[in-house]
């Protein structure tokens, strides 16, 4: 079956988290430029980049923050001002600051991150992989435990949940309690979505690289791989060969697994040299001897200067599953 894939490389930037009017038009305006390209007669899968929710965080705060030379320095400034918030989830769950300050605002985050990508979905009649963000499990709308993830929500045409997926394998940013100190989930988590046009896996950013996930997702019959990426450093030479070890070569590696899309998150909220800033050059790729040059790559973003991979665009492809 053929359908329409598409890779938002979206650049991020404080204005477009400063309230959730202000993210609801970023992501309609991409969706707008998605929808441009699109093929009305074909099914059409978009995803978004990886911890593109993550800033919400600074929802209705951005004035507070705007002058923060780093993510660090922001959250400072999160921390003084939801402190009253921050403690009573701190005290139950024994959890640092860090993650109270993102147990105390995941309800905020969670409403406008899948409310924004539901609405979008529907909208627009596609498939959305909402890239992620940094929220917990929750019951009754309250946080389950003291456990957060980096987790991606993928939405059906009709605006509908059809599942989540959380990160197996964390970079250390993410992991470690001097920085977002998220929790990992067991590759066993890991999950296949069924579609019209056949199983959608998501492997997010670094579990791309990794055979235990994608062992998972080829044993569960995934014929499309969307992997969800933040690169936070410089795209150089180095970045751009070692990234063809994730899932350019495990569409290789697994015959399963037919297809890829990554797209990645790039730019900046504050200093250029922050440790959060994000570089990529996002991807459509396949088998190698399926594409007529046998590179793999069905279509691919527009080449850069090494080391300022941070132009905002939009990649599709169409593909036979």
């Amino acid at each position: 079956m053929r359908l329409q894939v598409t890779a938002v490389q979206a650049r991020w930037s404080l204005d477009m988290y400063l309230d959730a009017m202000a993210f609801e038009g970023r992501i309609r305006r991409l969706m707008d430029w998605a929808n441009e390209r699109r093929d009305a007669d074909l099914p059409h899968l978009v995803v978004f980049p990886e911890f593109i929710g993550l800033p919400l965080i600074f929802l209705d705060v951005g004035d507070a923050v705007r002058d923060c030379l780093r993510w660090r320095e922001a959250g400072m400034v999160l921390a003084q001002r939801y402190g009253e918030d921050i403690v009573p989830y701190c005290h139950r769950f024994g959890v640092g600051a860090t993650r109270g300050l993102l147990l105390a605002l995941s309800g905020k985050v969670h409403d406008v991150y899948v409310q924004t990508f539901a609405q979008a979905a529907a909208e627009y009649r596609c498939y959305i992989v909402a890239g992620s963000a940094a929220l917990p499990d929750f019951v009754d709308d309250k946080p389950r435990d003291g456990n957060v993830y980096n987790v991606s929500y993928f939405f059906a045409p009709d605006g509908s949940l059809i599942g989540t997926q959380k990160k197996v394998h964390l970079l250390e940013e993410e992991g470690s309690p001097e920085g977002l100190d998220l929790a990992p989930t067991p590759a066993a988590d890991v999950r296949a979505f069924p579609t019209e046009f056949g199983s959608v896996g998501i492997a997010l950013c670094l579990d791309a690289f990794h055979d235990d996930v994608m062992r998972a997702l080829a044993a569960q019959d995934a014929r499309l791989i969307a992997q969800p990426s933040a690169n936070p450093r410089a795209w150089d030479e180095w970045q751009a060969a070692d990234w063809k070890r994730g899932l350019y070569q495990k569409v290789q590696d697994f015959p399963a697994l037919q297809s890829g899309v990554n797209p990645m998150m790039v730019g900046y909220l504050f200093a250029w040299d922050d440790e959060l800033s994000c570089q990529g050059r996002s991807a459509i790729v396949t088998q190698a001897d399926l594409t007529p040059d046998g590179s793999g790559y069905v279509a691919i973003a527009s080449n850069q200067p090494w080391g300022r991979y941070t132009k905002e665009e939009i990649v599709t492809a169409e593909l036979e599953l």
